[in-house]
């Protein structure tokens, strides 16, 4: 009888004491994970080889148990999701899962590397607070994935553009390949707008990617006219509500805007997305970290039945045809407003299309292909 295949799964958010056998796929924990990564790009992986019924373990090594994967066959391949507790008390934990896939290198299993965000570059716009800890550890995490992806044997990226920047750190006998993040919400019908009430725009995000947001706020707040009331719903963490109060006490406004925060949970997301009319997705396209960022955030508001305003980074163009894309975000946002019925029933048609790659089924499809064809190597 033809042995099942086996797999390990290394992921800084798994419980560190021992590797568990993945029967647990639709565990609230996993699927409400405060980790993006793990829910659209981690998580699909794994539910591809549990559904080709390979042998599949996590693992999350800690410095006292180097050996624990002695105790396990060897697998056919490993893939390694986000190593990502960068602070000084966690950093020893990134270094034993990273030990742990040079050994298992050097007895000729091939290592899948996903990368989510452009780690390998460096940027001092992240040091928001300005913390002497926090800049070392951020140049540290630069220089732990650069490490990190020499081991690669395939470098699994979200979109086209961060591929291109990422292959500079592989080994030139490696591999790269292109698997979209999985949509997090259901398609939702965009929502009725009636400028002379309320029309509700929307912000979310990681605390760090706010800095893209109070860049735009300010010009925002002063020139749009377009509605008689604003709602912008900022769903993010208590830093970044500090930030845009303080911002906003030094405003004034054209019309009426309220604010409104809730903490980021995946409960939350899928709440308000429905409910907003507009979503704001501004970043630099001269970030080095950013401006290769997937098409996730798009991909999900556009789905949800949000107008997309975005800067025109090389993933959201892909999708340019369902969203609106500029620099001149207050122009862009009453031209929304103004022309929220005409861009409703044009982006509506062409969003079927166009979001069809990061559907479950397509995602799980081209993980199926990619496991298969490792083994036939």
């Amino acid at each position: 009888m033809k042995s099942r295949p086996t797999c390990f799964f290394f992921n800084t958010i798994f419980s560190s004491e021992k590797p568990c056998s993945l029967g647990f796929l639709n565990n609230d924990q996993l699927i409400y994970n405060q980790m993006a990564s793990f829910r659209i790009q981690f998580l699909p992986a794994l539910r591809a080889a549990v559904e080709l019924n390979f042998l599949t373990y996590a693992f999350n090594l800690r410095v006292a148990s180097p050996l624990l994967l002695s105790n396990y066959s060897l697998p056919s391949f490993c893939v390694v999701g986000k190593l990502n507790t960068f602070t000084h008390d966690q950093i020893n934990v990134c270094f034993s899962n990273l030990q742990a896939l040079v050994n298992l290198k050097k007895l000729g299993i091939p290592i899948i590397v996903l990368y989510s965000d452009n780690w390998c570059e460096y940027d001092p716009v992240f040091d928001l607070d300005s913390y002497s800890e926090q800049r070392i550890m951020n140049i540290f995490r630069a220089e732990f994935y650069k490490e990190l992806l020499s081991y690669s044997d395939l470098l699994v990226c979200p979109c086209r553009a961060q591929q291109e920047q990422a292959v500079k750190w592989i080994n030139a006998d490696s591999s790269s390949i292109v698997i979209e993040d999985q949509l997090q919400l259901p398609c939702q019908e965009f929502p009725e707008l009636d400028p002379r009430l309320v029309c509700r725009i929307v912000w979310f995000g990681h605390y760090s990617n706010i800095v893209f947001l109070l860049d735009k706020l300010t010009s925002i707040i002063t020139n749009c006219q377009s509605s008689k009331n604003f709602e912008l719903m900022i769903l993010s963490d208590n830093r970044a509500k500090h930030h845009i109060i303080k911002l906003f006490e030094n405003l004034k406004p054209q019309t009426k805007w309220t604010l409104k925060f809730y903490e980021w949970n995946l409960i939350n997301f899928s709440r308000i997305m429905t409910s907003a009319h507009i979503c704001l997705l501004p970043s630099d396209t001269n970030c080095p970290r950013k401006s290769v960022s997937s098409h996730n955030r798009a991909a999900d508001s556009i789905h949800a039945g949000c107008i997309v305003i975005a800067t025109p980074l090389p993933s959201y163009k892909e999708l340019s045809n369902s969203m609106l894309l500029g620099d001149n975000f207050p122009f862009l946002i009453d031209h929304a407003v103004l022309n929220y019925y005409k861009l409703v029933a044009k982006f509506k048609t062409n969003r079927e299309e166009i979001l069809y790659r990061f559907m479950p089924d397509a995602v799980s499809s081209k993980w199926k292909i990619t496991f298969n064809n490792l083994l036939l190597r």
